[in-house]
């Protein structure tokens, strides 16, 4: 028995094939992974974000876009645009920080709120 040249090719193409649609497969992830997704997935681009990570300070930005195995944001305090996968996040939070009970005002600081008190200030007659 003989085997030609084209009996040989579509083998070799449906090799290929299979070969190329598995490696493509997205990774599994695990459940809190699962989580982070599900959360950045029902973002809007641009929305302010809160991102915790393992090991680092809270980061503050805009949701830009995400994929199967991690996400983009603008980091206001870098101005640059961060990636990260999905395993190295530990929480998403809607907008910036939030209102902290212990301190009881807003976690995160800016010239808005930095002006209020500096407004309040001035108004002092001594």
């Amino acid at each position: 028995m003989r085997i030609s040249f084209h009996q040989i090719v579509p083998l070799l193409l449906i090799f290929i094939v299979a070969a190329t649609s598995s490696a493509q497969q997205s990774p599994t992830l695990s459940k809190r992974e699962s989580a982070v997704k599900l959360k950045v997935d029902h973002l809007l681009p641009q929305a302010p974000i809160s991102v915790l990570r393992f090991h680092a300070d809270e980061e503050f930005g805009r949701f830009v876009s995400n994929d199967q195995v991690g996400l983009t944001f603008y980091d206001v305090d870098r101005k640059a645009d961060v990636t990260l996968t999905y395993a190295e996040v530990k929480k998403i939070k809607d907008g910036y920080g939030g209102y902290n009970s212990v301190a009881r005002g807003d976690t995160r600081t800016g010239p808005e709120v930095s002006s209020f008190w500096l407004q309040r200030w001035l108004r002092l007659e001594f």
